[in-house]
């Protein structure tokens, strides 16, 4: 099994890419991360899962999300990595706050954190999603009482958070992608391939007509490196952007792919 995960994790720790935090740090990304008042939500489904009676049932969650969280914690991996498992104990912190709430008799509660969880998601939910503009948003961020923790090195002289920065650039990245492979003459394409230093660098081929050439081709494999031969587009794909046709004739680009197929 090799634990690949944890693998990359220690490959990414070696390269000195990501910010490592120590634990206190982690947590605290977590609970901002989910936003700070449903904390108590969670904290509340992971003790029902592991304390209450009506939680035995379902305790093996509750260890699924102690586990990947010690993981994470463990493995100073990005503090984001974690979101996923949250939703086992916001369903069983659910729970726990309405068995609490029904003891008391103060139902009249229950709407009342509704109303404040909506309201604190409003509030934070520019730094999740974007929703504002590019100017909106530093202008709401300049304002906000905390500052948004880096995961990167790279990000710590960045005014916007990863998550948005990395939204721009990829139409650019992708047509110069493409101008370098259509500078190839047409036998070399079929042996080109793409190397990306990470996920970031992949993820700059989303052109839905460039990605066509790169589909479908027996020997593609997909790597941290992601190394594709370009050449090797299927029978019927899309053609590429009209500034970027190919000088040879399509039919031909297709044989000569069919021929490279048949001899790898």
């Amino acid at each position: 099994h090799h634990w690949p995960f944890i693998e990359l994790t220690r490959n990414v720790r070696s390269s000195g890419k990501d910010i490592p935090y120590g634990p206190a740090s982690f947590i605290a990304q977590q609970i901002l991360l989910m936003t700070p008042l449903t904390f108590p939500i969670w904290l509340a489904g992971l003790l029902w899962l592991f304390f209450s009676e009506r939680g035995r049932a379902y305790r093996a969650l509750g260890w699924a999300f102690a586990v990947t969280f010690g993981v994470f914690l463990l493995a100073k991996s990005k503090s984001y990595y974690v979101a996923p498992a949250y939703p086992v104990v916001f369903a069983a912190g659910g729970l726990a706050l309405d068995e609490a709430i029904d003891r008391i008799r103060q139902g009249w509660l229950k709407p009342v954190f509704v109303v404040l969880l909506l309201a604190a998601t409003a509030l934070l939910l520019p730094t999740l999603i974007p929703v504002l503009s590019v100017d909106a948003y530093l202008r709401y961020q300049d304002k906000l009482p905390f500052a948004l923790p880096a995961t990167e090195r790279s990000h710590l002289s960045a005014r916007l958070p990863h998550h948005f920065a990395w939204q721009f650039g990829w139409e650019e990245m992708t047509a110069g992608a493409a101008r370098a492979y259509y500078s190839l003459p047409l036998e070399e394409r079929l042996g080109a391939a793409q190397l990306h230093r990470g996920s970031g660098d992949r993820a700059g081929r989303p052109a839905r007509q460039f990605e066509a050439l790169l589909r479908g081709c027996a020997g593609c494999r997909r790597s941290e490196q992601s190394v594709r031969p370009p050449g090797c587009e299927p029978p019927g794909a899309d053609l590429p952007p009209a500034e970027f046709q190919p000088s040879a004739d399509l039919a031909q680009a297709k044989e000569l792919a069919l021929i490279h197929q048949a001899k790898a």
